[in-house]
């Protein structure tokens, strides 16, 4: 069963529009979208730095688990 707190944040119209706002900023061209051009640039690359990877990592993993936190 859903708590009243937690039931009023997920039926508050202010909550809902920050949500929304910030699953289109993780999955834009800044999250989720640079990552799958990061991942396919290196695809083709014959060497790939360890910070590359941990940045592709985060733009995957890393925004996904934070968005489900938030």
């Amino acid at each position: 069963m859903m708590s009243d707190e937690l039931g009023n944040i997920l039926t508050d119209d202010s909550s809902k529009i920050k949500i929304i706002q910030y699953a289109s900023k993780i999955c834009s061209n800044n999250g989720l979208c640079l990552r799958q051009i990061k991942y396919l640039k290196c695809r083709d690359s014959q060497e790939v730095s360890l910070d590359y990877i941990k940045e592709i990592a985060y733009l995957k993993t890393g925004l996904a688990i934070e968005f489900g936190l938030v």
